[in-house]
């Protein structure tokens, strides 16, 4: 252990440059662009030594005091929350309809979002961030006003999500992680995809994404409910996991605009019917007061799939094109016989 000194803290009692990253900020500049990254992973991959990566997952309880890093703090996941909410407040025949609504709102305010922010910096540019505080204030007070308390307020004890990961909700929670891995997947690599086979610019990728959320947010907003009321929410999941897989291998085969809008399409059903499907089941196999718990863990599972998603997609396509699709496609096979023959309701887990 180092003795810190008087001499010490004299000797270092100046100021230094902030070393946060490697490379350091001051050797950045515009000329590195999409086609370098490319080109330097299509080198890593014909290289045959290893391979160094650096993940930071910053997800910090605290925050340090010489952290320079850009910092959103939060207690809860606001999406989590809401999805509990449904759950607290949703019959079992209703949930999944319900839990397609929200996701469908989210798609929206994401799609939505980008597009009031650029407008709003046509003005100026702190516009974008006071239109968001406008928003988030107009949120809070809604929220204050007409979404009741779905519990009462009491105190009750705090349930780790490790006491509901077991039996059927684990086996949900890996589906989840997998499904989000492969949907991130393609989502990190398909500008690169549309740059080789089709010679996609940026404003073309744009749009064939804007066509993928949208045709997403009306399956979750118009099909869940319906498919869900009718089939169940294990056949649900079991439909939407075998059209993500017709779609990966669809985009994987694709040398035309067709197969390619045909393998999107068909991918963005079967995600919009995947997602909210899978967090009714959870929060229909646990009981009432570990729902929080049980879809917490499932967030942060999917969370964990957006880091693992890209880097996956980004190694596998130096070795091809259309590998990170057979590769998620894969997956996506791995993971169905996870899925019971029939949905079960309010399992009983950790004697509770």
């Amino acid at each position: 252990m180092i003795e810190v000194t008087p001499e010490l803290l004299a000797r270092h009692d100046r100021p230094g440059p902030r070393y946060t990253s490697y490379p350091t900020a001051v050797e950045f500049d515009q000329s590195v662009g999409p086609d370098d990254h490319a080109e330097r992973l299509r080198e890593a991959g014909s290289r045959s030594g290893p391979l160094s990566l650096y993940l930071h997952l910053p997800f910090c309880a605290e925050r340090c005091s010489f952290c320079a890093c850009h910092v959103v703090v939060t207690r809860r996941d606001s999406v989590a929350v809401a999805r509990v909410a449904v759950a607290d407040s949703a019959t079992d025949a209703d949930r999944p309809r319900l839990m397609g609504l929200l996701g469908a709102a989210l798609g929206v305010g994401f799609v939505a979002g980008p597009v009031l922010g650029s407008v709003a910096s046509l003005l100026r540019p702190s516009a974008p961030f006071l239109l968001a505080a406008a928003i988030s204030v107009v949120n809070l007070v809604v929220a204050a006003v007409r979404i009741p308390e779905t519990r009462g307020v009491r105190r009750v004890a705090p349930v780790r999500p490790t006491s509901v990961m077991s039996g059927p909700v684990l086996r949900f929670i890996v589906v989840t992680f997998t499904a989000i891995t492969a949907f991130a997947a393609f989502e990190a690599t398909f500008a690169l995809l549309g740059e080789v086979r089709y010679g996609m610019t940026e404003s073309i990728v744009a749009l064939v994404f804007a066509g993928v959320g949208t045709v997403l947010v009306l399956t979750q907003a118009m099909l869940v409910g319906p498919v869900t009321g009718r089939l169940g929410e294990a056949t649900a999941v079991r439909i939407g996991l075998g059209l993500d897989l017709v779609g990966f291998l669809l985009i994987a085969s694709s040398r035309g605009w067709p197969t390619l809008l045909a393998g999107l399409a068909v991918l963005a059903v079967g995600q919009g019917l995947v997602a909210p499907s899978l967090s009714s089941m959870i929060a229909g196999m646990v009981p009432p007061d570990r729902s929080g718990a049980a879809l917490g863990a499932q967030q942060s599972a999917g969370g964990l799939a957006r880091v693992v998603g890209p880097l996956l997609g980004g190694a596998l396509f130096a070795v091809g094109a259309g590998v990170p699709y057979l590769v998620a496609a894969l997956l996506t096979l791995a993971v169905l016989p996870l899925l019971p023959s029939r949905t079960g309701r309010r399992a009983t887990l950790g004697g509770a």
